[in-house]
């Protein structure tokens, strides 16, 4: 299952003057959530071992992980079987609008999630509202 895919926020409202590594910036801050909470698969513990440990020690961010070695994709196979069932809730239902949210200030005059910096601070902002939903979503189950 793919959840989410740079491609597909280079048309529509994509500000044409952005990088498209914007594209990458609020898929990244889940991957790295998904790398600090170690939810991320088995094969790619295995095979980016290293990198991860750069993820998590904040010498690369999420999105440079997501491009550089996921093809630029949030699938299922970047992540463990434990954590799908709330990913496939969280990601598809509530991500966004609480990267909005919680943003809200990290959005420049063009309005658009694509000119969130991908920042420490930024990603510590959400991280927080995605560990919430989490401990939320745990509750429900």
């Amino acid at each position: 299952m793919k959840y989410d895919d740079t491609s597909w926020h280079y048309d529509g409202d994509f500000p044409q003057h952005l990088s498209k590594k914007n594209a990458a910036t609020h898929i990244g801050m889940f991957l790295k959530w998904i790398i600090e909470n170690d939810f991320i698969s088995e094969y790619y513990k295995i095979k980016y071992d290293e990198e991860i440990a750069l993820v998590n020690q904040n010498k690369i961010t999420g999105a440079q992980f997501l491009i550089q070695y996921c093809d630029e994709k949030l699938t299922a196979d970047e992540i463990n079987n434990y954590i799908k069932p709330f990913v496939d809730f969280y990601y598809e239902e509530k991500y966004l609008e609480d990267y909005c949210i919680h943003l809200a200030n990290a959005i420049d005059k063009d309005d658009s999630i694509y000119t969130v910096k991908d920042t420490t601070k930024n990603y510590n902002t959400i991280k927080k509202a995605v560990s919430d939903r989490y401990q939320q979503w745990q509750l429900n189950q």
